[in-house]
């Protein structure tokens, strides 16, 4: 199976295969799920990456083990190695220098920035700076100057902690304008703080 498995011709669809039978038993997601209730999404997730259908295993990580802006799989689990894990699986062979793979490009801007995050709650600050700054090209790309000004408020933080206070004052300053542009009062609230 191994051998049938690690082929180049077959292998997208035995993986398909194993992640219909792991969807078929996570069943209904429980709105307060233990990380056990998430693991055969999880392996959904890798599955569905190995086969190649990157924009499902987002849908699935998003909608089923996030579940949307409640991220319950940080925010109630604390769950911050097993979440950057997950974000590793959007990499050709979990390769972090390379692109995510999914076609969204607001998915992959998405992914870039949780790693960034995922690593400074993990205490790893310096690996983080360059998912942050990867994030950033995209939005500044996609001219999505909200997003944009989310990401710089990480790098402000992030240069905080670092001790990098030319660094993060210059950030702060790039979220600031880049939320007056978006007209976002909440992150020029944010921004302004940073800025303090």
């Amino acid at each position: 199976y191994l051998a049938h498995l690690t082929r180049d011709t077959g292998a997208a669809d035995t993986h398909l295969k194993i992640k219909d039978y792991y969807l078929s038993l996570a069943g209904d997601t429980p709105q307060y799920p233990t990380l056990d209730d998430l693991k055969p999404l999880i392996e959904v997730v890798h599955h569905a990456c190995q086969a190649g259908a990157y924009d499902e295993a987002n849908n699935i990580r998003r909608d089923r083990i996030f579940q949307g802006q409640r991220f319950v799989l940080v925010h109630q689990l604390g769950a911050y190695e097993t979440a950057l894990s997950l974000m590793f699986e959007f990499f050709p062979n979990n390769d972090v220098a390379q692109e995510p793979q999914m076609h969204d490009k607001n998915g992959k801007r998405w992914v870039l920035n949780s790693i960034g995050n995922f690593l400074m709650n993990l205490g790893r600050l310096r690996e983080a700076v360059p998912f942050y700054e990867r994030s950033t090209k995209i939005a500044l790309d996609m001219q999505d100057w909200s997003n944009a000004s989310v990401t710089y408020r990480n790098l402000a933080d992030l240069h905080a902690q670092l001790g990098a206070l030319d660094a993060s004052a210059e950030a702060a300053h790039q979220a600031l304008d880049l939320a007056r542009k978006a007209e976002d009062k909440f992150g020029i609230s944010q921004s302004l703080s940073y800025q303090g």
